[in-house]
């Protein structure tokens, strides 16, 4: 099954997704499924009350989207009759736990057999995504992330894509300047990452440097809330979504579920931990160096950094410290799928001496 999804881009209304949400669910169940910020504000009345819409809400309280997280938000949703339409609204960890619940597939048991047997499911509700943060893309993909056990798995199918993506910039402002430096940043990292992997194409190429264009200018000015800025990183951050979507993501990603699974580090500062020392080390290989002019202007790192310390100057210092402390444990734990994405093969022990190296 093939999904053509929706894009609807910075409606004047920002409610305009409850139409749409509407026009799916024909007068029957709504579910919508949101994090603990959302939940709390004065949105949830407006989209309670909205005319046409039977709307039940599921709040995502975890941390991170576990196998327990699923189940809970898996049965809730199951309750009373199947549900015409599922609306996600927040963030990276929203729209992915809501992403596997529209596959309809039942416990995380029962869905991850599924995938391993490469079976189709029983049935796929229609899914509208809304991000609140402009970093993960998870709107533009056909992938979500489980974690199980506190181990990662990654669901990849095609259902997965949602059917309808609403782009608003409006959704974010509420966001705090941690949470928008750290989603900024996977934004960023994932349009490098999308244009150093074996699996770019022409295609995913003028996507990533689309959206690296709009990133590097607009991320410093969207965390210090000026609206223009907010609109092209909204923007940006789909476009990489839908760079990975064809690539998928490399190495900084492939070295970055520790940090967030045991420690507590949030995703996007997790991945960008590593992004320094992993230009570096490119930098030095012959087969990057025509890709990496198309980051940087053949100046990738020093554009990379410039842009990390315009959006915090104590972030660099972080990072270093991260690596000095977890830089072994993380090589030993890498994701081996997502590493054996990279344009130039890079072994175990390559990675030990980068990390090392700074």
């Amino acid at each position: 099954m093939t999904i053509r999804q929706k894009l609807v881009l910075g409606a004047p209304n920002p409610w305009t997704m409850l139409d749409e949400a509407a026009a799916i669910a024909r007068d029957r169940r709504c579910v919508i499924i949101t994090g603990t910020s959302f939940s709390a504000s004065v949105a949830r009345d407006f989209l309670a009350n909205h005319a046409g819409l039977h709307v039940e809400f599921i709040e995502i309280t975890a941390d991170l989207p576990t196998a327990d997280a699923y189940d809970v938000v898996w049965h809730r949703a199951c309750e009373g009759e199947t549900p015409g339409v599922i609306v996600a609204v927040g963030g990276g960890k929203v729209l992915d736990l809501a992403k596997l619940v529209s596959l309809w597939a039942g416990t995380h048991q029962e869905l991850l057999l599924h995938v391993r047997r490469a079976e189709d499911t029983p049935g796929k509700i229609p899914l509208l995504a809304v991000p609140t943060t402009f970093g993960s893309g998870a709107e533009a993909t056909p992938f979500s992330v489980l974690y199980v056990g506190g181990s990662k798995k990654s669901v990849d199918v095609p259902r997965l894509l949602p059917e309808v993506a609403v782009l608003d910039h409006r959704f974010c402002q509420s966001a705090s300047r941690n949470v928008k430096i750290a989603a900024g940043l996977d934004a960023v990292c994932q349009g490098i990452e999308s244009l150093l992997s074996k699996r770019r194409c022409a295609e995913s190429e003028q996507l990533a440097v689309r959206s690296l264009m709009l990133s590097c200018s607009a991320l410093p000015g969207a965390i210090d809330g000026d609206d223009v800025a907010e609109r092209r990183m909204i923007r940006a951050a789909n476009l990489a979504g839908r760079a990975i979507a064809i690539t998928r993501t490399a190495v900084p990603h492939a070295l970055s579920y520790l940090l967030s699974s045991k420690y507590g580090v949030p995703h996007g500062l997790a991945v960008a931990t590593t992004m320094s020392p992993y230009l570096r080390w490119l930098q030095e290989q012959e087969a990057a160096k025509s890709t990496l002019s198309s980051f940087g202007h053949g100046r990738p790192l020093e554009k990379w950094e410039g842009l990390v310390s315009s959006v915090d100057s104590t972030l660099r210092g972080r990072f270093d410290e991260l690596r000095r402390l977890h830089g072994a444990e993380m090589v030993e734990a890498v994701n081996m799928e997502r590493l054996s994405n990279a344009m130039v093969p890079i072994t175990p022990g390559d990675l030990s001496a980068m990390m090392g190296g700074g």
